[in-house]
């Protein structure tokens, strides 16, 4: 592996940290031993090891993350395809050509800076600059790999729950997995690894310090792999070269379990917390993503093109869309863009980060855009939506369908609610993000379309469960029931996707009990606007309100299925069905979707 000197002033010299080979015969044990040690870190770190003898395994979110966990393994030599050629510079270049957006963005806004270094650059040396660029996000990825594979190993260690010291075993496992995947890419398709960040390291560092194990979940699992998934996502939403593609795709699917590892474990922990030590975790965690922030400024990078990391920082001051503060509260991120865009759990969510002196309402100004990507309620947009306008800006309503397979991918639906000169501004940030773009109409309107699709994938898998059941009772093959559906007029979206994780038994589809029941809700309170006597909705309602009572708000909708299986003693499995669902569809640009007329 080529590790570029970060120091040097010239890209082009590189210097092999451990090819013993480019060293010849004369290379002798001492200088060996020497080139080994200035490669190796060490972390004193001082910390409990705790055994538990509660072997009972008593959390269910653990314990269903431990099982997919087993389930979901996979291997770094086998499951890629590494006779692939990659061309890192013609990458780029198809990279360019699919997105729209110019080689060395954001960097590439110094051009516009006076006196800028890189004001002579052609688009040939941007090109070179991007790939660079993206050898040392593919470094820090590796590095971070490794950095997740200490602190996990440690939490097996640390962590006084047997569920647990479970999972984190598995993660250790996959972070493994992850440094060996990013390490032979870069060896063996990439022209060089660079050093870890300063600022990583430095997170990294403290939290394998810190005698605290909640820190190893808060800094490890939520921050550093939460922004890790959102890098991974990105790149995997840009990129053309379908090694990569390949990777990232497996390598997602294990961090998002890690991510809810940490949030599943903290919950618990932090819910009886007093609120001194409470508000420790808070200022941790907001100088943890500050120390990220500044990791973006790619301080390994810039000087292997003779600029100096202090002048890049003085530019950036003056660049257009670079440079951009941490804001401390959502009026300052308002304050810091001309478009926002808001994606909250529930009605209340929303409300609170837009309303009072530090939400997003008190940043806005004339000729901004806020965009609502939540599932809320489409009185409260329209109502919200006033307001943004009282100041001159422009709201868009613009929730996402599809499932989380396909936000996964960026191959998601977006329904936009807004003036028609609104969604033709919007219209290019929505085909960046996401794949099938619908102009619904005025502000409101997708909103209501949201809840009324998610309505219509509740009724459907609740008839499912209910045609799996009966077809099992009446002694039907569950694989053959399948296909019989999937070929027939009796196919949907929903069969295709949440009936394989029902007959595989995982029942994971990442959308849980509680979500079902806020948007039955929404939708019964946009029916009652209108005077409508639904029927169905409110019995769907009473069926997932039951199966939260049963087996929690936060199990996967899905095992709504469990309230026939129990009484009919039916278990509904099938062999040769995935245990989670992943987006297979080619990759294309994103584009408006145009309604007959």
């Amino acid at each position: 592996m080529t590790i570029l000197d970060a120091s040097q002033q010239d890209a082009g010299r590189q210097a092999s940290r451990h090819d013993a080979d480019n060293h010849g015969a004369g290379q002798h044990g001492a200088d060996a031993e020497t080139a080994f040690d200035s490669l190796l870190d060490h972390v004193r770190a001082e910390f409990d090891t705790t055994f538990t003898w509660d072997y009972e395994r008593s959390r269910d979110g653990l314990n269903r993350l431990y099982e997919k966990a087993k389930r979901s393994q996979w291997n770094v030599s086998d499951d890629l395809d590494w006779s692939i050629d990659v061309d890192p510079e013609r990458a780029i270049r198809l990279q360019v050509e699919a997105t729209g957006v110019p080689a060395g963005m954001p960097a590439r806004s110094l051009l516009d800076v006076k006196g800028s270094p890189v004001a002579s650059w052609d688009d040939d040396k941007w090109v070179e600059f991007a790939v660079q660029a993206q050898s040392a996000s593919l470094s820090q990825f590796l590095h971070g790999e490794q950095g997740a594979l200490l602190c996990t190993a440690r939490l097996v260690e640390a962590v006084p729950w047997i569920d647990a010291k479970y999972y984190a075993a598995t993660q250790v496992v996959d972070e493994a997995r992850h440094v060996e995947a990013f390490a032979r890419y870069l060896d063996e398709k990439m022209p060089a690894t660079y050093p870890i960040n300063e600022n990583l390291k430095s997170l990294i560092d403290q939290v394998l310090r810190d005698e605290r194990w909640d820190l190893v979940y808060l800094g490890m699992q939520v921050v550093i792999e939460g922004l890790a998934l959102a890098a991974f996502g990105l790149m995997l939403g840009t990129t053309q070269e379908p090694l990569l593609k390949a990777m990232l795709r497996y390598v997602m699917a294990d961090e998002a379990r890690h991510v809810a590892f940490g949030i599943l474990s903290l919950q618990e922990l932090y819910e009886d917390m007093d609120a001194a030590e409470f508000r420790v975790r808070q200022e941790f965690a907001y100088e943890a993503c500050n120390m990220m922030r500044r990791r973006t400024l790619n301080s390994e990078l810039w000087p292997s093109f003779g600029i100096s990391n202090a002048e890049i920082e003085a530019l950036l001051k003056h660049a257009p869309g670079a440079g951009r503060a941490w804001a401390g509260c959502a009026r300052e991120g308002a304050e810091e863009g001309d478009t926002i865009g808001t994606g909250l759990p529930s009605p209340g969510a929303c409300s609170e980060v837009r309303g009072g002196d530090d939400g997003i309402l008190a940043g806005l100004s004339a000729g901004m855009v806020w965009m609502e990507m939540s599932t809320t309620d489409e009185a409260e947009v329209r109502r919200m939506g006033t307001l943004v306008q009282a100041v001159g800006a422009e709201p868009v309503d613009c929730p996402v369908s599809g499932g989380c397979h396909r936000a996964a991918t960026g191959n998601i639906a977006i329904l936009a609610g807004c003036e028609r000169s609104t969604f033709e501004r919007v219209l290019p940030v929505l085909t960046a993000m996401g794949r099938r773009i619908l102009h619904t109409g005025p502000l409101g309107s997708a909103s209501v379309l949201k809840v009324v699709t998610n309505y219509l994938a509740t009724a459907n898998l609740v008839t499912l469960s209910e045609a799996l059941v009966t077809a099992a009772a009446a002694g039907m093959d569950l694989s053959t029931t399948y296909e019989a559906i999937r070929v027939s007029s009796g196919n949907s979206f929903v069969h295709e996707t949440e009936s394989q994780v029902i007959l595989n038994g995982s029942r994971d589809i990442s959308f849980t009990m509680d979500l079902v029941v806020k948007d039955i809700g929404l939708f019964d309170d946009v029916a009652t606007r209108h005077g409508v006597p639904l029927e169905v909705s409110p019995l769907l309602r009473r069926i997932f309100e039951d199966g939260q009572e049963r087996y929690g708000p936060r199990e996967w909708s899905p095992n709504i299925i469990r309230r026939l299986e129990e009484p009919t003693g039916l278990e509904i499995r099938a062999s040769g069905f995935p245990a989670e669902i992943l987006d297979d569809e080619p990759e294309e640009p994103g584009y408006e979707v145009v309604p007959r007329r």
